[in-house]
C-alpha cells in the first residue's frame, strides 16, 4: 500500500531540482473492501501534454529524465515497481516555483524525489536540465493495483544480471540466467551464453541510447531465447522487462537521447555496495 501525508508509504520523501513523483493519498479510515477512497491529483495526462509540449525540448526532457529516474529508483532503491506505467496512468503538472529552490504547491500526497544525497544518483543527467526553473513538474503515478516486489534472492539475481549487462558482458549475463533459474532444461548451456553475448554485444556498441536501441526489443529477445533454450526465467524478471517494454516508448518521445545504462549505473553502484 503506498500511503499519503508522509505516513510511511514504500517511497521516500526527498527535495529534488528537478520535480516530483506524487502517489495520491489514501484515506484509509474510509476505506472499505469495496472501496478505495484517495485523494484527487489535477493533471494533464501525460500523452495530452506531450502533444501540447512537443516544441518545450528542456520541459520535454526533464519530464523524460523523471520518469527514467524514477522508475530506477523503484527498481534499484524501494524493489517495488509500478508494472502498469502506461500513458494513462501517468499525468504531468506544472506549477510556478517562487524561487529556483521552492515551489507554492500544497504538499498534500505522498511524494518521492529523486535522490541527491550520497553521489547524487543521476545527477549527470539532471544538472543539465535546470533551464527553465520557473517552472516546476510534478509526476503523478495512478493505479497501483499492478506491482511488482523483488525481495532477497530475486533482488540479487536481477541486479548482477542487469550489472553484467552495463558491463557488455553477455556471455556472464546468460550463464547467471542458468545458474538462478527456478528451473531449467537447458540442453546447450554454452550455446545459450553465446546467444545472450551476441545479443548483449549487438545492441550494447554505443550504449542504450532511445534514440538508437528499442530496449523492449532487447529485453523479449531475451525472453525468447530463454524459451528457445527450455530456461525458466523468474517471473519478477519478466514483469520487470513488461514494465520497461511499457515505459520505453513514450521515454523516447520525451528524451531520445537518454541512455538507460547511463542512467540506471549509479543506482546499480550503489544497490550493490548495500549488498543487499
Amino acid at each position: 500500500v503506498l500511503t499519503g501525508g508522509g505516513g510511511g508509504g514504500v517511497l521516500p520523501e526527498k527535495e529534488n531540482r528537478l520535480g516530483r513523483v506524487l502517489f495520491p493519498e489514501i484515506f484509509l479510515s474510509v476505506c472499505t473492501e469495496e472501496v478505495l477512497i484517495e485523494s484527487f491529483e489535477e493533471g494533464t495526462p501525460i500523452g495530452s501534454w506531450l502533444q501540447k509540449n512537443e516544441t518545450k525540448e528542456i520541459l520535454r526532457r526533464r519530464v523524460g529524465s523523471l520518469c527514467i529516474h524514477a522508475f530506477l529508483q523503484m527498481l534499484f532503491k524501494d524493489h517495488f515497481i509500478h508494472a502498469d506505467l502506461h500513458p494513462g496512468n501517468i499525468l504531468v503538472r506544472e506549477r510556478r516555483l517562487a524561487s529556483s529552490r521552492s515551489s507554492s504547491a500544497p504538499k498534500r500526497s505522498h511524494a518521492t524525489r529523486v535522490e541527491e544525497e550520497g553521489g547524487g544518483e543521476g545527477r549527470s543527467t539532471l544538472d543539465a536540465l535546470e533551464e527553465d526553473e520557473e517552472t516546476g513538474i510534478d509526476l503523478i503515478i495512478l493505479d497501483c493495483g499492478l506491482v511488482t516486489a523483488l525481495e532477497g534472492s530475486d533482488r540479487r539475481n536481477f541486479r548482477d544480471v542487469f550489472k553484467a549487462v552495463a558491463m557488455r558482458d553477455g556471455h556472464l549475463a546468460g550463464r547467471l540466467i542458468i545458474e538462478r533459474s527456478p528451473q531449467e532444461q537447458c540442453r546447450d548451456r554454452e550455446a545459450y551464453c553465446a546467444e545472450v553475448a551476441d545479443l548483449v554485444n549487438t545492441f550494447m556498441r554505443g550504449g542504450l541510447r532511445l534514440e538508437n536501441v528499442k530496449v523492449g526489443s532487447v529485453l523479449t529477445r531475451m525472453l525468447s531465447l530463454s524459451c528457445k533454450h527450455r530456461v525458466q526465467l523468474d517471473s519478477c524478471f519478466a514483469s520487470v522487462v513488461i514494465a520497461v517494454v511499457i515505459l520505453e516508448g513514450l521515454a523516447r518521445r520525451l528524451d531520445p537521447s537518454l541512455d538507460l545504462i547511463d542512467a540506471a549505473l549509479p543506482y546499480l553502484v550503489r544497490d550493490s555496495i548495500r549488498g543487499r
